[in-house]
């Protein structure tokens, strides 16, 4: 399923192609650990190759490069696979701007979560994580 995209392309960047205004929904890094929503997707034209800025809800950026038909470590999916984790945030304000939610996108019940980061060194000393 495709979902319409918000218009995220910079006018005032003169090296902007033209950006899709539909497109798969969610998208994970290969270093992350949450999927996130896509909210916008800005391609740019700087380098020897276009790249693509995907926008999430939540605020986050993802790149990546395009050299022929490959590109790097994002992957844009239809659905997340089962048990992987969807954004929290990218969730929470997708649906409060008016978005259908990912349980509505996907038929199924998509489970949703953070990451928290946690010192695991020096834990007898009082410290802020």
């Amino acid at each position: 399923m495709k979902v319409r995209y918000q218009d995220g392309a910079d006018r005032r960047e003169r090296r902007t192609l033209p950006s899709p205004t539909h497109g798969l929904p969610f998208a994970k890094s290969e270093r992350g650990v949450l999927v996130h929503r896509v909210k916008s997707v800005t391609f740019y034209a700087i380098y020897a190759s276009p790249h693509a800025a995907l926008h999430y809800w939540c605020g986050m950026i993802g790149t990546s490069m395009f050299d022929g038909s490959s590109h790097t470590d994002l992957t844009m999916m239809e659905e997340p696979e089962e048990g992987q984790l969807i954004c929290h945030r990218c969730e929470a304000i997708a649906v409060s701007s008016g978005e259908q939610t990912s349980d509505q996108i996907v038929g199924r019940h998509v489970h949703k979560g953070g990451v928290k980061p946690q010192r695991t060194c020096c834990t007898s000393e009082p410290g802020p994580v």
